[in-house]
């Protein structure tokens, strides 16, 4: 595990790039939260496949991003990405293919300020999904009706706080 949380980084850590170019399965957890961490998302992060936990909250990337990108980290449980800049962009809606039912081993998928702009539809075959919080996006319309299909033994929190969302919720 490497912790670098609530320190001043403010670029590219170069233990990330190392990591994979020397295809090493010894970091599995790497935590970046409240860093000032302004460079692109390093893609030599998705080479890792090793990553369990990847927390890169609080900081200024500023990246547009395919959330499908994070399931090539085939033993990722938790993937936490709010508050930067990022711009998380999702398959298209006619897609249900790929991003999160990608990633067989996710339960924790928290995604809040990433501006995403629609309800993430292969979110519907995800079963062991725990915790998911899309708040403070822009995700507009309504609720769809397959969110109540999502596995409710698994999923304890959903926090979609801070959208454009309309419609009601049909919790039975």
């Amino acid at each position: 595990m490497l912790n670098l949380a609530n320190n001043q980084f403010s670029g590219l850590l170069t233990v990330i790039e190392d990591a994979a170019s020397n295809n090493t399965t010894l970091l599995k957890y790497i935590i970046l939260i409240s860093n000032m961490m302004q460079r692109s998302t390093p893609n030599s992060i998705f080479e890792l496949v090793s990553f369990i936990r990847l927390t890169l909250s609080s900081n200024n990337l500023s990246d547009v991003i395919e959330l499908d990108m994070f399931c090539k980290l085939k033993n990722l449980t938790d993937l936490n990405l709010p508050c930067n800049g990022l711009s998380l962009l999702m398959k298209s809606s006619s897609t249900i293919s790929s991003n999160v039912a990608a990633c067989p081993r996710l339960l924790i998928l928290e995604c809040s300020s990433c501006n995403i702009i629609e309800f993430p539809i292969s979110l519907r075959t995800e079963e062991d999904l725990i915790v998911l919080d899309h708040s403070n996006n822009k995700i507009q319309g309504d609720i769809p009706k397959w969110t109540k299909d999502i596995d409710n033994d698994s999923l304890s929190h959903l926090d979609l706080f801070n959208n454009f969302l309309t419609g009601g919720l049909d919790l039975q």
